[in-house]
C-alpha cells in the first residue's frame, strides 16, 4: 500500500513504515541504510509484473527510481554494500536468484542463481531449498515443498545446512544477529523453530 508520511519533508513508500534510528523518524519504507541517510522501498504495480525500486534521501525526500529490467523485485536488505534484491511472485514466493543493485548508479551484479532466497541477515542468504533425499510427502500446496533452510555467506559462497525436516515445507520469517526463525508445516501439524546454530532448533 503506498503512503506518506506527516512529518516534513514528507516522505513516500510503502507500508510498514520502518524506524530509523539516525533520522529519530518513521520512514514509509522496507530498508534504512546502515548510515540512516537513506530508506530503499519497491513500488508494486497494478499490472504484477513491473515492481520499481526506489532509494529516497531521508533529510531531503528526494526520490529517484533505479533503473532495473523489469520484474517482480523483492527488497532484501540495504548494507553498505549495496542493496540486495530478488524477484518474488504472490502465491509462489521467491524465485532463484540473488543480486546486488548499486542504490546510487541502479548497477547490477549477480550474486548467484541457482537458489531462492528468503532472507538476508549481515552477508548471510537464507535459503529454503529441497533435499531429494527424502522419502516422505510433503503437505499440499503450489510448487516443491522445501525441506531444507541453508545459510550462504555471500562473499565466500560457502553454504551450510541449518535445518532438515523431511516431509515438510519449511520458511524462514526472520533473520537477524545469528539467529532464525523458521515456520514449518507436515501433513498434519504447524511449527515454528528458532535457530541460533545449525541444526540445534528450538520450539
Amino acid at each position: 500500500m503506498l503512503s506518506h508520511s506527516q512529518t516534513s519533508p514528507v516522505l513516500y513508500g510503502q507500508l510498514p513504515a520502518t524506524y530509523d534510528l539516525v533520522a529519530d523518524r518513521w520512514v514509509p519504507g522496507g530498508r534504512v541504510s546502515p548510515d540512516g541517510t537513506r530508506y530503499a522501498w519497491v513500488e508494486f504495480s497494478s499490472q504484477g509484473s513491473d515492481f520499481h525500486v526506489h532509494v529516497t534521501d531521508v533529510a531531503t525526500g528526494r526520490d529517484r527510481v533505479l533503473n532495473l529490467p523489469t520484474g517482480n523485485w523483492g527488497l532484501l536488505a540495504f548494507t553498505t554494500a549495496g542493496l540486495y534484491v530478488n524477484t518474488t511472485y504472490p502465491e509462489v514466493g521467491a524465485a532463484p536468484g540473488l543480486w546486488l543493485v548499486n542504490p546510487d548508479s541502479g548497477a547490477r551484479q549477480t550474486i548467484f542463481s541457482d537458489s531462492a532466497v528468503q532472507s538476508m541477515s549481515g552477508q548471510v542468504a537464507w535459503i529454503a531449498d529441497r533435499n531429494n533425499a527424502d522419502t516422505l510427502a510433503g503437505p499440499p500446496g503450489m510448487g516443491v515443498a522445501n525441506n531444507e533452510i541453508k545459510g550462504r555467506d555471500v562473499n565466500t559462497a560457502v553454504t551450510t545446512t541449518w535445518m532438515y525436516r523431511p516431509g515438510s515445507d519449511l520458511y524462514v520469517g526472520a533473520a537477524a544477529n545469528g539467529t532464525i526463525v523458521v515456520s514449518g508445516r507436515d501433513l498434519t501439524s504447524s511449527y515454528l523453530w528458532v535457530l541460533t546454530s545449525p541444526g540445534q532448533p528450538n520450539r
